[in-house]
């Protein structure tokens, strides 16, 4: 493969022709193959790339590759290819590696001759964005997200990967699931509507359910049993545990956002902060354990400014804070 063609897919700019000769190579190329290869890209592109936006675009790699390690089978054939990647600055490459997984790793039963592209849509701190899939189906990004889907469905399956949060308004086909890939869970619906949290960087998935049904399963244990969900139910899934839990919930509180909105009812303040962190793009810092009695039921719009949500907090709470650049310390008002 001409490794000129090769720079030129990952910026786009490929004529139709040279588009459709790197889709049937990555096709054809096993882990090894495909890890010499971005390798040789990586030492011909490097001088291209900014220090910053690489460790930025490093760590999304990582993150997708995890997630495929995870769901394959082909655990050993990629361990290769992962560690390759994990010392590569993915800037340059992440183009060429979505392409090579698609076809290896998301869509199994796609014939070479058929070219399926990988749609990246994500969402910057603070922004919610609207997607229609090809098949209809309405996602609702939240802030800090990516959700990857081929450009179309082909095969008997309809498969998306999501890392972070998304409402999902699907499309109803019987003949064809629509799955959500997570970092710790599968959720697979027929035709539904549902909220998906699934942030990387945190240990458990919540699921609710708002209309339809959905089944629900750890997409690293098999001796978890699976669950489906009905109605104003959620199912929460911790990495470790032996089950998935489930409870009736007001689905209205886990949707808020889409709205614009944050409904807290009776919320952990973890929780809380948790949100806010993710919304706002900041680290909120505290001694857990001197708040792990406050409950916060309250009621803020994405417009209000965190400093805003902060000094009202403390007045529930408890707390006085400062801030240090995109760091915010709280301690108990003494």
């Amino acid at each position: 493969m001409d490794y000129e063609i090769l720079l030129k897919y990952t910026k786009n700019a490929c004529t139709d022709t040279e588009k459709e000769e790197v889709d049937h190579w990555l096709a054809s190329q096993d882990a090894e193959t495909a890890s010499s290869s971005l390798w040789q890209l990586w030492d011909k592109s490097v001088t291209a790339a900014n220090g910053e936006a690489m460790e930025e675009s490093l760590q999304l790699l990582l993150q997708r590759i995890e997630i495929f390690e995870q769901k394959t089978a082909k655990k050993r054939q990629l361990h290769t290819l992962y560690i390759t990647l994990y010392r590569i600055a993915g800037m340059l490459v992440l183009p060429l590696l979505a392409s090579w997984l698609t076809w290896h790793y998301m869509s199994p039963d796609i014939q070479p001759e058929i070219v399926v592209q990988n749609i990246e849509y994500s969402t910057q701190v603070g922004e919610r964005k609207t997607i229609l899939l090809e098949d209809s189906t309405k996602v609702y990004l939240n802030s800090g997200s990516i959700l990857i889907t081929p450009d179309k469905f082909t095969g008997n399956k309809r498969n998306v990967i999501l890392l972070g949060e998304a409402y999902f308004e699907v499309a109803k086909n019987k003949n064809k699931p629509f799955i959500v890939t997570t970092h710790l869970m599968d959720i697979e619906a027929l035709g539904t509507e549902f909220c998906i949290s699934a942030f990387h960087n945190d240990n458990s998935v919540r699921t609710t359910l708002t209309e339809g049904s959905v089944r629900v399963s750890p997409t690293q244990d098999d001796a978890i049993l699976s669950v489906i969900l009905k109605p104003n139910e959620q199912a929460y899934y911790t990495q470790g545990m032996d089950n998935i839990q489930v409870e009736q919930v007001h689905t209205s509180i886990y949707t808020s956002w889409i709205n614009g909105e944050f409904i807290f009812e009776d919320a952990p303040f973890a929780e809380v902060t948790k949100r806010l962190e993710t919304q706002y793009g900041v680290t909120i810092q505290y001694n857990k354990k001197q708040f792990t009695k406050d409950k916060i039921n309250a009621k803020f719009i994405y417009h209000e400014s965190l400093d805003d949500i902060l000094r009202m907090l403390s007045k529930v709470a408890y707390f006085q804070y400062s801030q240090k650049g995109s760091v915010y310390y709280l301690s108990k008002k003494p």
